[in-house]
């Protein structure tokens, strides 16, 4: 086994240590309490500002959306009136006589396109 070396210097410091004072343990409990007096302010503030955001964050996602759902719909056109959608088809037929016939809807629209079909292929 090895030996150990010995510090005279330590052992000397060490056996002067029986007749050491008695710690003052409230000024050491003082110091300790003052120096982390502050970094421990700074934590707190910051853990309140993290919970005040937990709060914050889903809310303005809530308000985003809601704006950008209701921005949408003021942004859609108006229904047209019967009077605009007269002057509408009044425009489509003097414009585009021949085609006004492919405007129809219902079963006469099918009609007219299935008629469009076979003259094509004739």
């Amino acid at each position: 086994m090895d030996e150990i070396d010995r510090d005279p210097a330590l052992a000397a410091a060490l056996r002067g240590m029986d007749d050491a004072p008695e710690p003052d343990w409230s000024a050491l409990r003082a110091q300790v309490t003052a120096a982390a007096e502050l970094p421990l302010a700074r934590r707190r503030r910051t853990l309140s500002i993290r919970r005040g955001m937990r709060a914050i964050v889903p809310l303005a996602a809530a308000a985003g959306i809601a704006a950008i759902a209701l921005g949408g719909l003021e942004r859609r056109e108006p229904a047209l009136s019967q009077e605009e959608r007269a002057v509408v088809d009044e425009i489509l037929t003097l414009s585009t006589p021949d085609q006004v016939g492919l405007l129809m809807t219902g079963e006469a629209a099918e009609q007219a396109l299935l008629e469009a079909v076979e003259d094509g292929r004739e």
